[in-house]
């Protein structure tokens, strides 16, 4: 026998946490990762924080950006198989053709996907590996390359 799931109603009003008035539910933006769906402060405050803080998030962008050029646009521009591949891969887990496994090395949930090769036949051959795991395989990878080119 199968036992029938208990339904929790979801109240109408939630409390913003950061000027702690009781607000309806439409007036927060949705936020996946927590239980109720929503973030903690209201579309109106956090209208206020962005504005309040353009200039240092502004900085912080710039900052990030300059430490991290692998991470934008001229990284994409130059790496257009890998971004396609990471795209249809993306795709794919969205629509339900491909289901993230846990990582090989560990068995952590939260894998991500390797690509061992990015020829569009081996888009959807990828390992899943963890964050961690992730980074060892690509340092363990470059290592090998220096010495290939070390002994040219």
């Amino acid at each position: 026998m199968y036992q029938s799931k208990s339904i929790v109603e979801t109240p109408q009003v939630k409390t913003c946490s950061r000027c702690k008035t009781v607000k309806a539910r439409s007036e927060f933006n949705r936020q996946r990762r927590v239980p109720d769906g929503l973030q903690n402060q209201c579309r109106a405050c956090q209208a206020g924080y962005y504005a309040a803080n353009r200039k240092t998030r502004l900085m912080y962008a710039v900052k990030y950006h300059a430490a991290n050029p692998h991470k934008g646009k001229a990284w994409r521009v130059t790496n257009p198989d890998k971004v396609k591949a990471q795209h249809a891969v993306n795709h794919a887990i969205r629509a339900g053709r491909l289901t993230r496994q846990p990582c090989e090395e560990c068995g952590k949930a939260n894998a991500e996907a390797h690509h061992d090769s990015y020829h569009p036949k081996h888009w959807f051959n990828v390992r899943w590996l963890c964050k961690t795991h992730h980074l060892r395989h690509h340092a363990k990878q470059n290592r090998k390359l220096k010495k290939l080119l070390k002994k040219e």
